[in-house]
């Protein structure tokens, strides 16, 4: 069940991936762009650590999300550079979700902060096991690819020869 899993994820076009990254990329724009305009409008009150994390966080992940979803179009402008582009963003995925991971875990250690706070495990989640999908299949070599953490090809446990092969 798991190989057939794994062999339907290595079918999905490129082209969808360029598309599920875009829309990633504008829903992170989504939800920075406005709470910066808000910010630096000076329109609605913000708490100060609010308004620190804002100022801090905001500015590079809307350069980076304009980024990801320019990279999607030039993608499907030129199909050629489709694997570049899709290796680019599994690698800001990657830096991203490995982020994401690493607040979740501050608050584990210290604590949920006496803040005004929201914990969406569903979509952390999702995001830290996407990210490692798109850096699998377009960063990596291609035998490590062949060679899921659980052989299926191999009878023997522990005795993966994909890799040997390579």
């Amino acid at each position: 069940m798991l190989k057939h899993f794994f062999e339907r994820l290595e079918k999905i076009p490129d082209s969808t991936l360029l598309l599920v990254n875009a829309g990633l990329g504008g829903f992170v724009l989504l939800a920075h762009g406005p709470a910066l305009l808000i910010l630096l409008r000076g329109t609605a009150p913000i708490p100060p650590d609010y308004a620190a994390i804002i100022r801090a966080l905001a500015p590079f992940s809307l350069l980076i999300a304009s980024l990801v979803v320019a990279g999607s179009a030039f993608g499907f402008v030129r199909p050629r550079s489709r694997r570049f582009v899709l290796a680019a963003q599994a690698l800001i995925l990657l830096l991203s979700g490995a982020g994401s991971l690493a607040w979740a875990v501050r608050f584990v250690v210290a604590g949920i902060p006496d803040v005004n706070f929201a914990w969406t495990p569903g979509l952390l989640t999702s995001w830290v096991v996407y990210s490692i999908f798109p850096c699998a299949r377009f960063v990596l070599p291609a035998a490590w690819g062949k060679c899921p953490p659980l052989c299926f090809h191999n009878t023997k446990p522990n005795r993966c020869s994909c890799l040997a092969a390579a």
